[in-house]
């Protein structure tokens, strides 16, 4: 368990997000209501993006200088799951802002 530690990490932060978006204190804006509760998905969404491009950037900043097939890959799914990201981030964004 010590070697994977960031993945009991990942769960628990998933797991609070989704617990204290939908049942958690909100302050009680004017304009927001409750819809502000999306913050907890739709920001968390785009920095798991933003992470995640960082992350292709390195790795194939290390296959061009290696040429490791292994780089390659990591990259290439680092940014796929990025996009997937991308795109919920925008669908809930769209969501927030209708209600909004």
């Amino acid at each position: 368990m010590k070697a994977h530690w960031w993945k009991a990490l990942g769960i628990t932060l998933v797991l609070y997000s989704i617990v204290m978006g939908f049942i958690g204190q909100v302050p009680a804006l004017w304009i927001l209501h409750e819809t502000i509760r999306n913050l907890y998905f739709h920001v968390t969404m785009w920095f798991a993006m933003m992470t995640l491009l960082s992350i292709s950037i390195g790795y194939s900043i290390a296959y061009l200088s290696t040429f490791k097939q292994k780089y390659d890959i990591i990259a290439t799914e680092a940014a796929n799951v990025a996009m997937m990201f991308g795109a919920i981030g925008i669908v809930t964004g769209m969501a927030w802002a209708n209600f909004t």
